[in-house]
């Protein structure tokens, strides 16, 4: 078995294929080479594969990620779509790859390596056991529409973005991210690359946020008639987060809101205050390795300063 890069591959047909089987993500050549134009993450090798007989077996992404530590800025490497084909699981695939994937991060002078995954995946143990610890939980708050005051939010107006407000986005995100640790870094036109590159995110999901003429908020959304889902919530301190939610389902006209962020985050209490019911033990979860001397979870949460509320997390940003 041999470790091999994207542009060293026969035929990129087995990854597109390795990748349906996998995620029913088509990583096609043309997407590769969108991915490559418009993310700045993505390290020149792209992603690396097991390959035996010309066979792919598996692969594994790798980032470089910008973070903020409470120390200041940082770059980190990150793991994504990282699989095993079906036919050739628990061989020790993971494992080699995983390997490689580490030395490349520590030759590029990367001090962690990040990733996000589910707890109920045989992926959460499989990382544990190459050194991977929890660092953060995505959080969900549920409540029905008359859990909200009839004026909460009220001053607030809602809309869905358009392509010219892509950039404001992004500005609005570098001011409420002063201050802030996690990942709150992010290259200068991040929002134009999620729409263009389109797996995550697309314009009909994306919402703005508007108190009079200032944009204050932005949301990406599921709605469906019953259930109004809030997977990305961004707010200027000064906006309340209820207050936005209010704002939110009054527009979707939905009877239920559920409401995703990291559970460190500053809004959670005021969300409980307000009567959602919040659970901050999610299956959804963002892990982190040192690539040199080994860290507890309790010195990466100092790192960061994950218990003051400063910490931020995406499901933008993650891997």
């Amino acid at each position: 078995m041999n470790i091999v890069a994207y542009d060293d591959l026969d035929d990129p047909f087995d990854v597109l294929d390795l990748n349906v089987l996998c995620f029913n993500f088509a990583l096609t050549p043309d997407m590769v080479a969108k991915i490559r134009q418009l993310d700045q993450r993505p390290f020149p090798f792209f992603a690396l594969y097991a390959v035996d007989q010309d066979r792919v077996l598996g692969q594994v992404g790798v980032f470089r990620v910008p973070l903020m530590t409470a120390d200041g800025p940082v770059e980190a490497g990150a793991i994504w779509a990282m699989c095993t084909h079906p036919a050739y699981s628990r061989q020790g695939i993971g494992s080699v790859l995983i390997r490689e994937a580490h030395d490349q991060m520590r030759s590029a002078g990367l001090p962690f390596s990040t990733l996000g995954t589910s707890r109920h995946w045989v992926a959460h143990p499989f990382y544990r056991r190459h050194g991977y610890l929890d660092l953060a939980n995505f959080a969900s708050s549920l409540a029905h529409q008359s859990t909200l005051s009839e004026d909460a939010g009220s001053r607030l107006v809602v809309r869905k973005a358009a392509q010219e407000d892509l950039p404001q986005i992004d500005r609005l995100f570098r001011r409420a991210a002063a201050g802030k640790t996690g990942y709150s870094r992010r290259q200068e036109s991040f929002m134009e690359m999620m729409i263009e590159v389109g797996d995550i995110l697309s314009m009909d999901q994306l919402r703005v946020i508007h108190l009079g003429q200032a944009l204050v908020g932005y949301v990406a959304v599921r709605q469906s008639e019953s259930l109004l889902a809030i997977n990305n919530f961004l707010l200027l301190d000064e906006i309340k987060v209820v207050d936005a939610a209010a704002a939110l389902l009054r527009d979707a006209s939905a009877p239920y809101v559920r409401i995703v962020t990291n559970n460190h985050s500053r809004y959670l209490d005021d969300l409980r205050q307000a009567g959602f019911r919040v659970t901050t033990s999610t299956l959804d979860v963002t892990m982190i390795k040192s690539l040199g001397e080994p860290l507890t979870r309790d010195q990466f949460y100092h790192l960061f300063d994950t218990v003051s509320g400063r910490f931020m997390m995406s499901g933008f940003d993650v891997t």
